[in-house]
């Protein structure tokens, strides 16, 4: 018999840790029906009349042995628990990667603006599944934005990948300008990612992080504008988004 293949799959670390807690608790369960199985074997053996004194003896010792067994088997057990004692799993990104249209974000397109998930867009294909978000300007000036609420703890981290798509060949005329910025009650905190005609000009795909060093409900939001040519829009796009717990 060869070694095991393990296939890495596509659970979220919370429903990992939730798995793991539940596989204990059916452990536990199964621990329980032998702990009465062997209970009620010793009581056959002592009721018994026509029963050796040798056998008894025997049965006793086997059922010593089993219970010894149990509870190595149960600080095993404890053991794994711990692992997560301080964990606290809190909803993360929802449809990061959107597989599911724009499920979980808000979107604020304005007129002539365009938001789409898209399976490709010139040379940019997916990060991470068969679909990433693809923002387009709408004219001049107006912001298209896409956004999420969440939560994270002190040392979570959201990443996420974006790229800059520059429709005005790097103009400083016509700026257009794109950023990825992480914002609490509604003041930016971090600003991640950013591009624009002036500065980057084109972006291939990139990756982006920020660490929480406080606790609450956080915007994650990306956006993007045309600097001014209402002829010419330029694009962004977002994919893989995700919150890792530190725990």
């Amino acid at each position: 018999m060869g070694m095991p293949i393990i296939v890495p799959g596509n659970a979220t670390r919370c429903q990992a840790v939730s798995d793991i807690i539940a596989s204990v608790a059916l452990e536990q369960t199964a621990l329980s029906h032998i702990l009465n199985a062997e209970g009620e074997k010793l009581q056959t053996a002592v009721s018994g009349t026509d029963i050796a004194s040798a056998q008894l003896l025997e049965t006793e010792k086997s059922v010593g042995n089993m219970v010894d067994a149990i509870s190595r088997l149960e600080i095993i057990l404890q053991s794994k628990l711990a692992l997560f004692g301080g964990c606290i799993c809190i909803p993360g990104i929802t449809n990061g990667s959107f597989e599911n249209d724009f499920e979980g974000w808000t979107l604020q397109t304005p007129s002539g603006a365009t938001s789409e998930t898209v399976t490709n867009f010139d040379t940019y294909n997916p990060i991470s599944g068969s679909y990433f978000a693809l923002l387009k300007t709408d004219g001049a000036g107006n912001y298209n934005i896409l956004g999420q609420e969440f939560s994270a703890n002190i040392g979570d981290k959201i990443s996420g990948w974006s790229f800059f798509y520059d429709a005005e060949g790097g103009s400083s005329v016509f700026n257009d300008n794109c950023s990825v910025v992480i914002k609490s009650n509604n003041s930016v905190i971090a600003t991640p990612f950013s591009a624009s005609s002036a500065t980057t000009s084109t972006t291939p795909w990139t990756q982006w992080e920020y660490t929480f060093n406080t606790a609450g409900k956080f915007t994650v939001e990306a956006s993007i504008a045309n600097g001014g040519d209402p002829t010419v829009d330029s694009y962004m796009g977002m994919d893989a988004v995700q919150l890792i717990p530190i725990c």
